[in-house]
């Protein structure tokens, strides 16, 4: 648990993705600090099932038969949550050990509506970590103004897996649902954005990690 009783859970949906999901997994166990993990399976049809079994008491795992995609998948997960901050993260990425300890530091201040850090990408046929993302305008831990990196923020896509925040934030980003002149029901990859967007608005501060600890494959 982290100072003032705060905690953190990993949220990681997934379809279908059996052979990377075990790294992911155990990238979240290897963790520095104690936290909560939770696999969410909405109509997997793999041998996930059967995988995850090997994990009990290590994690608490949701499956759903049918699937409604991604969206649906990821509020599951964190509406499950027990933690006040949550760790998106995707099925076929993977953390350092020391990633969640390094960026929730930074909560310690009320202002900081979010934590990220660069992510390091990973090439699945070259087997190598081919570049940096999220690197270009902040150069050492800290915490910054959203004020001035506003532009900054709106110009970079940050994936989740590169982001942490809390519970209530990330929730109020997924359930949307039919917002007013939407012209179709939502259904795919997109909230991330919203995510950081509505941090932006909420909290005069976000925190940086200069060092990457993220690998999107």
């Amino acid at each position: 648990k982290m100072k003032n009783n705060r905690f953190i859970t990993t949220v990681i949906p997934t379809f279908n993705r059996e052979e990377y999901l075990k790294k992911a997994i155990e990238s979240c166990i290897n963790q520095t600090i104690n936290h909560e993990i939770i696999v969410c399976n909405h109509g997997g049809t793999d041998g996930t099932d059967e995988m995850i079994k090997q994990y009990e008491g290590k994690l608490r795992y949701i499956k759903k038969e049918k699937d409604n995609g991604p969206n649906y998948c990821w509020l599951d997960g964190v509406m499950e949550a027990q933690g006040e901050f949550i760790n998106l993260l995707f099925d076929d990425d993977w953390i350092d050990s020391d990633y969640l300890e390094k960026c929730m530091k930074f909560f310690d201040d009320p202002e900081v509506g979010f934590v990220f850090t660069p992510a390091k990408i990973y090439d699945d046929e070259k087997q190598k970590v081919i570049d940096v993302q999220h690197n270009n305008y902040l150069f050492q831990d800290g915490i910054y103004k959203v004020s001035k990196y506003e532009l900054d923020l709106l110009y970079s896509l940050i994936s989740p897996t590169a982001f942490i925040m809390r519970k209530s934030d990330m929730i109020a980003s997924l359930y949307n649902g039919l917002l007013p002149f939407a012209k179709y029901q939502y259904r795919g990859v997109g909230p991330d954005r919203l995510m950081i967007l509505l941090c932006m608005l909420r909290y005069p501060s976000f925190a940086f990690v200069n060092e990457p600890h993220v690998y999107f494959r």
